[in-house]
């Protein structure tokens, strides 16, 4: 299924290019579960080979992805929580557990935007939970757009040099995500560990 859908996408990438690129980084910003980092390093590949123009990729893929997140704090900011009382969930939301939640990402919004900008669907989440809080959408913003800025980079400038052995780092970016998200945990219990024993 996930080759099926990787092949999918190459081939979608390459019949539309940068309309491809921008529609795949945007939807995966809005909680749509689409594999845009391994689409942005075959992108970045493409363009080593000649086909994209590595320029246009990064600018593409960074309005896609900031566009994406901004659609997403935006919608949680102005329906968010009216959405979820009225689907039964006003008790959860409600909840000291949940306005804790809220806290510690206003809390620790630097770190908490930054790094999860590098973490598949953990980010739109964050999206919607920043909405969903008091962050102001400056806040949200500068730090976002350092953190995707820094992805996207990252992502497209590694395609664009490895070329056509782009594919061997995709099981990289598995683990380094799988790493990342261990890490944001760990953090997250640790803060919450000491704040108790304070």
């Amino acid at each position: 299924m996930a080759n099926a859908i990787l092949s999918f996408i190459l081939s979608y990438l390459l019949l539309y290019k940068y309309p491809a690129i921008f529609a795949i980084t945007y939807l995966a910003s809005i909680l749509l579960p689409l594999p845009s980092d391994t689409a942005l390093l075959a992108a970045g590949a493409f363009a080593g080979q000649g086909f994209l123009n590595i320029y246009l990729v990064i600018i593409v893929a960074l309005a896609g992805s900031i566009l994406g997140d901004f659609t997403g704090f935006i919608v949680a900011r102005k329906y968010g929580r009216e959405f979820l009382m009225k689907i039964g969930l006003r008790k959860m939301i409600m909840s000291e557990k949940y306005v804790k939640l809220e806290k510690f990402i206003a809390d620790n919004s630097r770190s908490t935007i930054f790094i999860t900008r590098f973490i598949g669907q953990i980010g739109p989440l964050v999206n919607i939970l920043a909405g969903l809080s008091e962050m102001p959408l400056r806040k949200f913003l500068l730090y976002e757009v350092l953190g995707t800025t820094t992805d996207v980079l990252a992502i497209s400038l590694a395609g664009y040099f490895l070329g056509s052995a782009w594919q061997n780092l995709t099981e990289v970016i598995e683990i380094v995500g799988i790493g990342l998200i261990v890490i944001a945990v760990a953090i997250v219990f640790s803060k919450i560990y000491f704040r108790k024993l304070k």
